[in-house]
């Protein structure tokens, strides 16, 4: 019974053919162009997985902080906004272009997203150097 087994795993040469251990996983890039295309391919999934993950995360945070999102009419566009926005930005900073970049360029000033950073930046900053955090 197990030489048979073993006859039907080999091929005509006479060579156990193993299974195939490599599953769904795509070939090594051969050239520096497809190297960068597999990155974007990778950053894209892993933007729209994590967009999603973290709105979901802050419809929570909102809901936990006494703002029922839920009693809203038509909230589900807002939300999604939200989403698309977080999506925007995680795209932007891996440097793909989303539609709404064109959108966030013609309505947000310069100067206001700047001094935002800033002070996001400044929090964070300042988050490192408290020996209480």
């Amino acid at each position: 019974m197990s030489q048979n087994l073993l006859n039907s795993c080999m091929t005509s040469n006479n060579v156990v053919q193993f299974p195939n251990l490599m599953g769904d996983r795509k070939p090594v890039p051969q050239s520096e162009e497809d190297r960068l295309k597999n990155i974007k391919a990778y950053q894209a999934r892993m933007v729209l997985d994590t967009s999603i993950e973290l709105s979901y995360q802050l419809f929570d945070e909102i809901q936990a902080r006494g703002v029922d999102i839920t009693a809203s009419k038509d909230v589900e566009q807002d939300m999604l906004m939200v989403c698309e926005a977080i999506k925007a930005t995680m795209l932007r900073a891996c440097g793909i272009v989303h539609p709404l970049h064109k959108v966030t360029d013609e309505i947000i000033q310069s100067p206001d997203s700047k001094k935002f950073k800033d002070v996001w930046l400044s929090l964070q900053e300042t988050m490192e150097n408290d020996p209480l955090q």
